[in-house]
C-alpha cells in the first residue's frame, strides 16, 4: 500500500480484495481505465498544442477575419 495511507485502511483494503476479489478486480480494470483515458488525453491535448505551433511558426494558421476587396 501506499506510505501516505494509514494501517487501518492497508488491512481494510486487503480484507476486502481477499473476500470480494471479483470487486476488486473490477475496480483495478476502471482505475486502469481512467489513467489510460487520461493519458490518450494528454497526448492529444500535446499533439493539438504541437500542430498548432506548426502551423503558427509557418504562418498557416489565420486567426482574425479575413478581408475582402469588392
Amino acid at each position: 500500500m501506499g506510505v501516505h495511507s494509514p494501517r487501518i485502511d492497508e488491512l481494510a483494503i486487503r480484507k476486502l480484495r481477499a473476500q470480494e476479489p471479483e470487486l476488486a478486480r473490477e475496480w483495478d480494470d476502471m482505475q486502469e481505465a481512467h489513467r489510460l483515458y487520461l493519458a490518450l488525453q494528454r497526448k492529444q491535448e500535446k499533439e493539438k498544442k504541437t500542430w498548432e505551433h506548426e502551423q503558427l511558426s509557418r504562418g498557416g494558421l489565420r486567426l482574425g477575419f479575413s478581408q475582402t476587396t469588392g
